[in-house]
């Protein structure tokens, strides 16, 4: 769907519906009382909806790779770390000053993400893509450390 396009729009463009749900989470608890919990579970059932079907209409049809047995570790995974993050980050943003800095913190798995991605793909180089790391990636990795510190004690 988005193939034509950089991975720099696609992830603007991920950005701006992550503003979304960051700001219909606490709209849902304030106006109709549902649950940060249970708006996250009625978004993801829609998610996986749109997903699938993007996927089938996409492809013609569903492989899974080729394997079933992957594809159901896949969604078991998905079962336990995904509804475990999914449920934090919702009720975050009911309970933060300003789901803003929900999204500052949660953003910060960009450090993880930097070194992990580097030292995985360092320590089996056949299992995981190459990871590029430069000092300018490292400045940016500060600076969002200060954001966030200065934005969670404000």
């Amino acid at each position: 769907m988005f193939g034509g396009f950089s991975w720099q729009v696609q992830a603007l463009f991920g950005m701006c519906v992550m503003a979304t749900y960051s700001l219909f989470v606490p709209f849902m608890f304030k106006n109709f009382g549902i649950k940060p919990a249970e708006t996250a579970s009625l978004w993801l059932i829609g998610t996986t909806i749109g997903v699938t079907s993007i996927s089938f209409l996409s492809s013609g049809g569903i492989k899974f790779g080729g394997s079933y047995s992957i594809a159901l570790v896949v969604v078991l995974i998905g079962l336990v770390f995904g509804a475990l993050m999914n449920v934090a980050i919702a009720q975050s943003f009911t309970k933060a000053p300003n789901p803003a800095y929900t999204n500052m913190i949660i953003n910060m798995v960009t450090v993880t993400v930097f070194a992990l991605g580097f030292a995985m793909f360092k320590l089996f180089p056949s299992y995981f893509p190459e990871v590029h790391i430069n000092w300018r990636g490292i400045l940016a990795i500060l600076l969002g450390f200060a954001s966030v510190y200065l934005a969670s004690t404000s």
